[in-house]
């Protein structure tokens, strides 16, 4: 089996010792591949007699290398804790909504001892999904480079379908005010946590500086950032959500599949 050229922590300190992907495992599994990051997670791609591909993502208290306290909340909140959320998500779509997303198969939720003679114990939350088949959108775009058009075109696509099937549900109005909850103080609290997890890279010179080199060019940092939004009210205003919304959580390309590409390769004439 081929190794993925980019691989996540979880995978990394599961290499190390492969027995311990064995105690993910069922009987009548097998491993089929792995995934590549997903959020702290170990990845699996599985296969049973019978039944088609599915996915197990296990986030573990053994594979993660940032220690996480288990009561941390908002952008503190521990990837096992994370991960909970998000099938809760998934698991309570409405109806229309869930054919654009993974299945939750099934949820384990448990406390493991470290080894027998240890009383240490690990948290750890799995769950089973099925396997979306394709190609993820930025993948197509590294591997068969379309002209900017076409990307465009893929990206209105993208936002359109958006607006219509997704955003469109759980509307209501804000009560008030939200950038500074679920926006500034969240930058500086994720910013906070980097520094905390990693102080030699993240050091007040990167973080703490009014400006900051990017490419050769001088560019504004957050702090000094920041600072202009807080206090310009017409920035609040265009920043502002008129309205929430039922919202997918990252809406980077890479969670989002292309199924069938052969007619993007056809119509535009893109070589395989």
């Amino acid at each position: 089996m081929n190794k993925p050229q980019v691989q996540s922590d979880a995978l990394r300190l599961a290499e190390k010792n492969i027995k311990v992907v064995d105690n993910y495992l069922n009987p009548d599994e097998t491993v089929v591949g792995f995934g590549y990051g997903g959020s702290e997670s170990l990845t699996l791609f599985l296969q049973k007699p019978g039944s088609k591909k599915f996915v197990r993502k296990v986030l573990s208290e053994r594979l993660i290398t940032p220690k996480w306290g288990r009561s941390g909340s908002d952008v503190m909140l521990p990837p096992c804790q994370k991960a909970k959320s998000q099938t809760q998500y998934l698991m309570t779509l409405p109806d229309s909504v869930k054919p654009f997303f993974p299945k939750v198969l099934n949820t384990t939720e448990r406390e493991q001892k470290l080894t027998e003679d240890n009383e240490t114990t690990v948290y750890e939350y799995i769950y089973d999904m099925d396997f979306i088949p394709g190609i993820e959108v930025s993948q197509f775009v590294r591997k068969y480079q379309p002209s900017k058009e076409i990307v465009a075109a893929l990206y209105y696509i993208i936002f359109r379908l958006l607006n219509e099937k997704i955003h469109s549900h759980r509307r209501r109005e804000p009560l008030g005010s939200t950038l500074e909850q679920s926006y500034f103080k969240k930058i500086e609290a994720r910013l906070a946590l980097s520094q905390n997890t990693a102080p030699k890279t993240f050091g007040n010179d990167l973080l703490k500086s009014e400006e900051i080199m990017i490419n050769g060019k001088r560019m504004r940092n957050v702090p000094h950032l920041l600072r202009e939004l807080r206090n310009n009210p017409a920035y609040q205003d265009i920043l502002e959500p008129k309205f929430h919304s039922l919202v997918m959580g990252d809406t980077n390309t890479e969670n989002i599949k292309i199924g069938n590409i052969e007619p993007l390769l056809r119509e535009y004439q893109i070589s395989l």
